[in-house]
C-alpha cells in the first residue's frame, strides 16, 4: 500500500510542478488547464480502484 500512496502523491507533486512551470512561464499564452489534469487524474485513480476492488472480489469468491 505505501508504494501506492506515494504514487498518488508523486502525481500530484508533478502536476503542482508542472503547473507552476506553465504559469511561471514569461510572455506564453498557457492552455493548460489544471482542472483538466486533475480530474483526468481522479478518473485514473477511480479506475484503478475499481480494478482492485474486482480483483479482491473475485479472490474472495475464488477461495469460498
Amino acid at each position: 500500500m505505501p508504494k501506492r500512496r506515494e504514487f498518488v502523491f508523486n502525481e500530484l507533486y508533478r502536476l503542482v510542478c508542472d503547473f507552476d512551470d506553465a504559469m511561471s512561464a514569461s510572455g506564453v499564452e498557457s492552455d493548460w488547464d489544471v482542472d483538466h489534469e486533475l480530474g483526468a487524474m481522479l478518473i485514473r485513480l477511480n479506475g484503478e480502484t475499481r480494478r482492485i476492488r474486482k480483483l479482491k472480489t473475485t479472490e474472495y469468491a475464488e477461495a469460498a
